[in-house]
């Protein structure tokens, strides 16, 4: 160890530690903000995550402590040292796994770098590295390069190599010493891409191309260093590529690099493209010489220049003033080029020309001008369209059951509506253009992290557009199908509300319009499928308001209509060709009439065939999310046969799937309200066993979750009614009777809150009158008059 302040060893082995666990790209601002203005801090700091960076995976299972204590190590423990025929001078340089030292030949004084691997990095992986380093480096002799001496083992085994000492600067640091054009930078980089040239030739990719290994002398010479990653493009030894695989430095790496993938010579060309870009960053350079630069750093290997010769080609032509192949080779282009050449002879040619074309030239371009401007703008808009109307429908219903893809569809329809929207303003009723409009708008409805006054407004805005659209063609049946599509959604958004009455409203008209369409073309599959969308959530509206019989009549046509359809509608890629809405439908029906038999046996055969599917389709989240509800609903079913425990288990696994949902769509308030439900009927379980410890945790985090629901759109009557449920079980299994009373009160209030919006809800007034029933009772306990009195006027309520 150094004499070094053991404070300054302390705090350098603690900022570093801690930087190991930050985010690469947010290291240096942490370095800094831990430094203060402590430049000779930082620096020491970033070098060792520079050298740990620069070995990758071969660090990784060496210590902070052990790597900071290396840095500390004498500097010149290796001074006078004798390895082969060459005397340690000094240490110049410290690598992610080497030391190297100015060395000097012992018979004849010549000045030489030696490099050997660092105390601590000699495992088989970097020993094979080494190695192949110093046999690269023994193939490539080239002035360019940093050639090669000598090799060999030192007396403890460990193998060292002996090359050419180069006294210069890192490339980008001399240029900012010596501020040159960019003709010289150029004239040297070519230098640098012959190295490079050179060692392709050799079949040696370098792989770790970047400044501080491009050194330049003081006559201005490049030389090339470090081949410690290379690649063999002939080697098919698979350790090659495991142990350079995340030896790297991502700032100049390719994009296929830093995914792992196959490596050749296109990724030194990036590298290459990198440093460049970087050096000609200040010089305000033209146009040929960006697009020289963009070709090199494109994303995709085979669109680069398919060798560095090819990159060092369009180079010299900019410099020699030639069209170069990163732009298109246009007469115009070429006509430029000729110019910036021959510019005093092409001068005088030019301004004849001028003269003699110029008047006959602006008259035809104004009487063209004014042809094409029309042209012009209609192909935009039609360009526009099609995009806009990809991005609101075709990709949307790419993405829409994708895990997390929330906030990507959120983008694309906000973005597309605005662009369609504005065109339709200027369209004049295109018909074409009004249909794709609505059709975004009603997407722009399903997203389930906008409140209900924002779903609402856009299902009404495909509405109106789709009504002025059959007043224009009455005949139309796709307008007529959409126009009921929307009356659903407004259905489903009023029964979000807690509105049943307005809610069949919806369901009515959107029947009544199809069946004129059903009229006219009874057998048109889109309509009958259509039709069947109305019986399935006419059905579950039924179930809401208690009338169990009518909804498994209901149920039952919906099947019966399903059947018919799957006979016919072959092609269909989403219909639901296993009667999952219509059988889910059957069972709750069937549950609430006390056949609970048949309604487990089919939501069990149900569920496995989901299941098998699911297999297939593992990311779409509807089939999660028909599992969960066959799991919720069999759930129910159990308990009501007496099967306690099977309850519990499927209604955990129903948790599970949409707890897991909810955690990949976070905003997705649909998400969260259903697990919410799922934590609810598991603490309403415990509560009938009364197991009300167990309940009462369930009960809490449901509440956490239906609160934030209900703070972010107060509108929501089924989170109202899920929160009166919830705080009538929190009550009933609270122990203090303050805590009691306080929390029956609450639901109370929501429940009267749900029910003046759907007064017909029969679940919502059975709940209601149980809770006034238990806080009668709890009243009823206590010893006060005034209790009791209210426990009576409770009691005389809830009956």
């Amino acid at each position: 160890m150094a004499e070094t302040d053991p404070e300054r060893y302390r705090q350098i082995k603690e900022i570093f530690t801690d930087a190991l666990a930050v985010d690469a790209d947010s290291r240096e601002a942490f370095v800094q903000s831990k430094c203060g203005d402590d430049s000779e801090l930082i620096a020491e700091v970033n070098s060792l995550l520079a050298s740990r960076d620069d070995a990758g995976e071969f660090m990784q299972d060496i210590s902070a402590a052990e790597i900071v204590h290396d840095s500390f190590a004498k500097k010149d423990a290796f001074d006078g040292t004798v390895i082969g025929n060459y005397k340690i001078v000094h240490e110049v340089g410290r690598g992610g796994m080497g030391l190297v030292f100015l060395a000097e030949r012992q018979d004849f004084h010549q000045q030489a770098a030696l490099k050997l691997i660092k105390r601590g990095m000699d495992s088989d992986a970097i020993l094979d590295r080494f190695r192949r380093e110093r046999e690269i480096l023994a193939s490539l002799n080239h002035p360019n390069i940093a050639r090669l001496y000598d090799g060999g083992t030192t007396e403890d085994g460990v193998p060292y190599f002996v090359m050419e000492y180069v006294d210069g600067v890192n490339i980008d640091e001399y240029f900012r010493q010596d501020i040159a054009a960019v003709k010289e930078k150029l004239t040297l980089f070519l230098k640098v891409c012959d190295a490079i040239a050179f060692a392709h030739q050799k079949l040696v990719v370098h792989r770790d191309l970047k400044p501080s290994n491009i050194l330049v002398t003081a006559d201005g010479e490049p030389k090339l260093l470090d081949f410690g990653i290379a690649k063999l493009l002939n080697s098919t030894e698979a350790n090659e590529t495991k142990t350079s695989q995340r030896a790297l430095t991502p700032a100049y790496a390719s994009p296929e690099q830093i995914r792992g993938e196959a490596i050749g010579t296109p990724s030194d060309v990036y590298s290459l493209g990198k440093i460049l870009s970087e050096l000609t960053a200040h010089d305000k350079a033209d146009d040929d010489l960006k697009n020289v630069i963009a070709v090199a750093l494109r994303e995709e290997p085979e669109r680069r220049y398919a060798s560095i010769e090819k990159f060092a080609d369009d180079i010299r032509r900019y410099l020699d003033r030639r069209p170069v192949s990163a732009l298109p080779d246009t007469f115009g282009y070429r006509f430029r080029r000729f110019v910036g050449r021959n510019r005093l002879a092409a001068a005088a040619g030019i301004a004849i020309i001028a003269v003699l074309i110029g008047g006959v030239a602006a008259t035809l371009w104004q009487a063209r001008q004014a042809r094409l401007a029309g042209e012009k703008a209609e192909r935009r808009a039609e360009n526009l369209r099609r995009l806009s109307t990809s991005f609101a429908v075709d990709l949307h219903n790419k993405i829409l059951n994708l895990p997390g893809s929330l906030e990507a569809r959120q983008f694309l329809l906000t973005r597309a509506v605005e662009q369609l929207d504005a065109l339709a303003s200027e369209s004049d009723n295109d018909p074409v253009l009004q249909d794709e409009l609505a059709q975004g708008y009603y997407n722009l409805g399903l997203l389930p992290n906008h409140d209900l006054a924002q779903v609402e407004e856009s299902y009404q805005k495909g509405v109106a557009l789709f009504l002025k659209a059959i007043d224009a063609d009455p005949q139309n049946g796709h307008y007529v199908e959409q126009l009921s599509k929307g009356y659903i959604e407004l259905s489903n958004v009023e029964k979000v509300r807690g509105r049943s009455i307005e809610a069949m409203s919806y369901l009515d008209k959107a029947a009544t319009a199809l069946i004129g369409v059903t009229d006219r073309e009874p057998d048109k599959l889109s309509t009958r499928r259509m039709l069947y969308e109305v019986e399935s959530t006419r059905s579950a509206m039924l179930f809401l308001t208690g009338r169990a019989n009518e909804s498994l009549e209901s149920a039952k046509r919906e099947r019966t209509l399903g059947a018919e359809l799957e006979k016919t509608d072959t092609q269909s890629e989403d219909f639901d060709r296993l009667g999952y809405t219509s059988n889910l439908n059957i069972c709750k029906s069937l549950i609430h009439i006390g056949e609970y038999s048949e309604a487990i046996a089919m939501l069990r055969t149900d569920m496995g065939s989901w299941t098998e599917q699911q297999l297939g389709y593992q990311s779409d989240t509807r089939y999660n999310y028909k599992i969960w509800v066959h799991q919720r609903t069999l759930s129910t079913a159990l308990e009501r046969s007496g099967d306690k425990n099977g309850a519990i288990d499927a209604l955990q696994s129903a948790f599970e799937i949409i707890d897991e949902l909810r955690r990949g769509s976070p905003d997705d308030a649909g998400y969260q309200r259903n697990t919410s439900y799922s934590l609810f009927g598991i603490g309403q379980i415990w509560l009938r066993q009364k197991e009300f410890s167990k309940a009462l945790t369930y009960f809490v985090r449901a509440r956490e979750l239906s609160e934030k629901i209900y703070a972010d759109d107060p509108e929501k009557g089924e989170t109202i009614a899920d929160l009166a449920r919830i705080y009538g079980g929190i009550g009933k299994t609270s122990h203090a009777s303050a805590e009691i009373g306080q929390n029956l009160r609450r639901s109370l209030a929501f429940y009267e809150k749900a029910l003046a919006s759907d007064p017909d809800n029969a679940f919502l007034r059975r709940d209601y009158a149980e809770t006034l029933s238990w806080l009668g009772s709890e009243l009823a306990k206590r010893s006060t008059f005034e209790a009791r009195d209210e426990s009576k006027e409770i009691q005389t309520k809830s009956s």
